[in-house]
């Protein structure tokens, strides 16, 4: 898979001497056939054929999973620019993708990551260069110092799983651009600031008037993500979420050109959700219905992969969907969709947002955990 990666120089013109032998080594053996690099002005850059668009001075590449929506690659382009608006999901883009725009003749580079933060992107700045990557362990390439763990995020993470606070990573001196944000790199300074406007926002109105924009927009979306294929993989677990994108998979393709997939652990004690979704897949005409079992030994052979794509310690409980989408591409299907969203992740945030104010010094809100978990009691 190629590694979307790159170098910009904040002094001017970015030369093959300016980068670290480090760096041209591990860039210059490239694997992938489908990867390209190019020199545009202080920006060196390595990407995968096919996703970047050229314009004069200005140059924009991503990776991950992106719909344009009817503007194209311009329609990105205008919307990553400095000062430009903040972005509207029913406009686009959507999708899992991180993306850049360098612009050579002013000298302006720029970061976009999407809300969900599915493709991720890291970088540090080294003696006048910022060099970033999709992968921290691109940038572990360059030393300098780069790699200890950093205790602070490390105890962030250990009682929470999360790193709540900053863009600092577990590697000292490793940062990374935050989801749904912009990274604007000038010649002295580095900002980052959220992009979406009224993303987390709650609708107001009747709830049925709701209700019809909450279905009209998932099926608009989930046309997309099939981009006029004819056959659509589901990922059931016979929930609300995913047996709603099932629902509207079968308006779209037909319930005859659905299969849906459900995965279940090989353990008499662990719960199933089998029958709940074969009963989805009798009430909406799905007909190829896929039951995954997953045993002990296939989840733990999958954790090491999961870790190491992920580059996360904490994703070793998430290798189930490895198992599943090896199940899916023997089927035939490339991707498939599936009701996993953001906001069964983001749901604490109402919490906090409502704690906060009657909160002495907010911003140290970390402290109050800490005296938690030192003081011996649970956090």
């Amino acid at each position: 898979m190629t590694i979307l990666r790159g170098a910009w120089c904040l002094a001017g013109e970015m030369t093959e001497r300016r980068l670290p032998k480090a760096w041209r080594d591990a860039s210059s053996n490239l694997r992938d056939p489908k990867e390209k690099e190019k020199f545009l002005g202080p920006l060196w850059l390595a990407y995968e054929e096919g996703c970047s668009a050229l314009d004069g001075s200005k140059l924009l590449a991503w990776q991950g999973y992106i719909s344009f929506g009817a503007e194209g690659t311009r329609g990105l382009s205008e919307r990553i620019e400095p000062g430009a608006t903040a972005l509207r999901p029913e406009a686009g883009p959507c999708g899992h993708f991180v993306a850049l725009l360098a612009d050579s003749d002013r000298k302006i580079l720029t970061f976009l990551r999407d809300p969900g933060g599915g493709e991720r992107l890291y970088f540090t700045l080294r003696d006048g260069v910022l060099y970033f990557a999709t992968s921290i362990k691109m940038l572990l390439r360059l030393r300098q110092g780069l790699g200890r763990l950093d205790p602070e995020t490390a105890f962030e993470r250990g009682i929470s799983e999360m790193i709540h606070f900053g863009d600092r990573t577990l590697a000292e001196g490793i940062r990374e651009v935050l989801p749904g944000h912009r990274l604007s790199v000038g010649s002295e300074t580095l900002r980052q600031t959220w992009a979406w406007e009224d993303l987390l926002e709650s609708p107001e109105g009747d709830p049925p008037s709701l209700a019809r924009t909450l279905r009209r927009n998932l099926k608009e979306t989930v046309g997309r993500c099939l981009a006029g294929e004819e056959r659509a993989a589901v990922a059931l677990s016979g929930g609300a979420d995913s047996a709603s994108i099932a629902a509207l998979a079968v308006e779209i393709v037909g319930p005859e050109n659905v299969s849906a997939f459900t995965y279940e652990y090989a353990d008499p004690g662990h719960p199933s959700e089998a029958a709940f979704a074969s009963q989805i897949c009798r009430q909406l005409g799905i007909r190829d219905h896929r039951i995954i079992p997953i045993t002990f030994d296939e989840f733990a052979g999958c954790v090491p992969e999961a870790v190491w794509l992920a580059e996360d310690p904490g994703y070793w409980k998430r290798s189930y969907p490895q198992v599943l989408a090896q199940a899916v591409r023997k089927a035939g299907f490339d991707k498939f969709l599936t009701g996993f969203g953001i906001g069964s992740h983001l749901g604490y945030l109402e919490e906090c947002s409502r704690a906060l104010p009657w909160l002495p010094f907010p911003q140290d809100t970390l402290q109050y955990w800490r005296s938690a978990y030192e003081s011996g009691r649970k956090p």
